[in-house]
């Protein structure tokens, strides 16, 4: 995300998690901040999704605007920009690896969207959530194919071989543990992602390569 904020307050509290306020006595967190992203998020990705698929239905719009909301698509997008290199977290929530928490990671970033509403104006904060939205329109996809699915379909249309996964490790405690997979094409690893179940992680390892992909057309 390339912007320069203004007002450097507005970042530096979408940044602090409340675990770290209640350890330092700060008079503020990140939560308000969440709120606000949150309502400019769900109006931004509805003026997109409506002025980019003119002929799609109210379902149709509502379905897409869900697969970009939610806590997974955050959560990866805030890995993208690096958020959960400069979130600030209490110490146990960043020894039990609170960085790689796709909750805090989602709600950070809504909190960053909050922030740069109120600092550069809806205008500014739309131009970053369509960059959001258009690097994952290729993933829109129907319940019946998911992305590893459309990962193989595509692989399959340029004569590779299919993607193998891979569990590369589990960390964490028992009742929230991360899973690392990779997916690897032709012994080459292209591309690595951690989830809450292995499942999951299979999912965003291809939804990674699917982006680099569509983006690259390298294979």
């Amino acid at each position: 995300m390339s912007y320069v904020f203004h007002n450097p307050q507005y970042l530096e509290e979408a940044l602090t998690h409340a675990s770290f306020s209640n350890e330092c006595g700060l008079p503020y967190t990140n939560e308000r901040l969440e709120f606000l992203g949150d309502a400019v998020l769900q109006l931004a990705v509805s003026h997109y999704l409506w002025k980019s698929f003119p002929g799609d239905t109210e379902g149709d719009l509502s379905r897409k605007r869900a697969s970009l909301v939610c806590e997974e698509a955050l959560a990866d997008w805030a890995r993208e920009i690096g958020l959960g290199k400069v979130i600030r977290l209490g110490k146990g929530l960043e020894k039990s690896r609170g960085k790689e928490n796709p909750s805090v990671l989602a709600d950070a970033a809504e909190a960053v969207l909050g922030a740069l509403y109120l600092d550069g104006g809806f205008d500014r904060a739309f131009d970053v959530i369509s960059r959001f939205c258009r690097s994952r329109e290729s993933l829109f996809f129907r319940e019946s194919r998911n992305p590893k699915t459309l990962l193989q379909e595509l692989l399959e249309s340029r004569g590779r071989t299919r993607p193998e996964y891979y569990l590369v490790k589990t960390e964490g405690p028992d009742h929230e543990p991360l899973h690392t997979v990779k997916v690897i094409i032709d012994g080459k690893t292209m591309a690595t992602a951690v989830g809450k179940t292995i499942r999951e992680a299979e999912n965003r390892a291809a939804e990674k390569l699917l982006m680099d992909l569509n983006a690259t057309d390298c294979i």
